[in-house]
């Protein structure tokens, strides 16, 4: 019975019940029909932990050619530190044989290394399909980076460098390096990243920039236009040049604990009048407070007024206000349509409560803070 279903109600099935490898395992047990449309979930991607899953990989490849057009992404998890394993620090890997392994799978188009890695990235990306690439627990030099970002250079449509260290270069590591232009580069995510970004770096593409810890240092190196920004936390002087931006996130918390300090965000990083979308997450983290005073109304009244000349004299369209889901039960909300009196009639303002942010609904982020 399960053969006469048709195949786009099997898919639909798939995609509406798949919960991860053991379901779609089971998925391709029911009949040969269900195990061939449940290859692409099974096979979507490929994670290697050890130099010993690395080979055995390769070895899969060889022996099993019509997996390779279906892997999608590739997941490197890697500590050599983590339980020591002499006979597999021991096995040698080969340069040409990796870069080989990456570029014999087709319609690959993630990479995703956390910590130590098993490959020299900068040797696969030229050659490789990889579009998205996710670094993530890594400490660089100013040379390693500069190295990275190069070979990312007319590939890499969406950077993400996550608890990324990545050290001052010195004045001769400056002057020895040329400009890099991130022709491909659209998307760039900045999660944790501890350094600097080579001064020389061009990302005139860059459509969208979501960025947890801001500082100065990093403006050099950005477009003065994007599609959206998001900033979770500000450590940068007041002197910042602004962005032209259509969708903004501004984060509620530890140093902007204040409405007031939201509006001085907001006219710090982006030419108001351009804002389309404005959203301001709420967190359980900070003192989270309406004013000055838990209730200041005077601050409130202040905000709606700033929100409704965006509003009337500029291009805001939408202010949502994204509340975590403990800071909603601790507070039980904050009396936010209540409090915006003037602005729900217009209905341009709504309130959802989610740890992720509404401008990023493909959850190519974690959720913060």
């Amino acid at each position: 019975m399960p053969g006469h279903i048709p195949a786009e109600l099997v898919l639909l099935i798939f995609k509406l019940l798949g919960r991860g490898g053991e379901t779609f395992k089971n998925f391709s047990l029911v009949c040969n029909a269900w195990r061939t449309l449940s290859l692409p979930f099974l096979y979507r991607s490929l994670c290697i932990e050890t130099r010993r899953s690395l080979l055995a990989c390769t070895t899969l490849m060889k022996n099993a050619p019509h997996i390779r057009p279906l892997i999608e992404e590739i997941n490197i998890h890697y500590d050599p530190t983590y339980g020591d394993d002499p006979e597999d620090n021991a096995i040698e890997l080969d340069d040409a044989d990796i870069k080989e392994f990456i570029r014999g799978f087709t319609r690959l188009h993630t990479l995703f290394c956390r910590g130590f890695v098993l490959l020299d990235i900068p040797l696969v990306l030229p050659t490789s399909s990889i579009t998205t690439l996710y670094i993530q627990d890594r400490s660089f030099d100013a040379h390693e980076l500069y190295m990275l970002l190069e070979a990312s250079a007319s590939v890499v449509r969406s950077l993400t460098l996550d608890d990324v260290i990545a050290h001052r270069p010195t004045a001769v590591d400056i002057s020895q390096m040329p400009a890099i232009n991130m022709e491909a580069l659209e998307e760039l995510f900045l999660i944790r990243f501890d350094g600097l970004l080579p001064t020389k770096l061009r990302t005139q593409r860059l459509k969208i920039l979501w960025c947890k810890d801001w500082y100065d240092t990093l403006r050099d190196a950005l477009p003065d236009s994007l599609v959206t920004l998001a900033i979770t936390e500000d450590w940068g002087s007041d002197d910042q040049r602004q962005f032209s931006t259509e969708n903004l996130s501004v984060a509620w918390g530890h140093r902007s604990s204040s409405l007031e300090a939201i509006t001085n965000l907001i006219t710090k990083f982006a030419l108001p009048y351009k804002i389309r979308h404005l959203e301001v997450m709420l967190s359980s983290e900070g003192t989270l407070r309406w004013g000055t005073s838990p209730i200041d109304l005077g601050i409130v009244d202040h905000f709606e007024a700033f929100i409704l000349n965006l509003h009337n004299n500029g291009s805001l369209r939408k202010l949502t206000f994204t509340i975590e889901p403990t800071y909603w039960r601790i507070r039980g909300g904050v009396g936010v349509v209540d409090r915006f009196s003037k602005l729900t009639p217009l209905g341009i303002f709504d309130f959802r409560v989610d740890s992720r942010s509404v401008l990023d609904p493909q959850h190519r982020i974690a959720p913060w803070p």
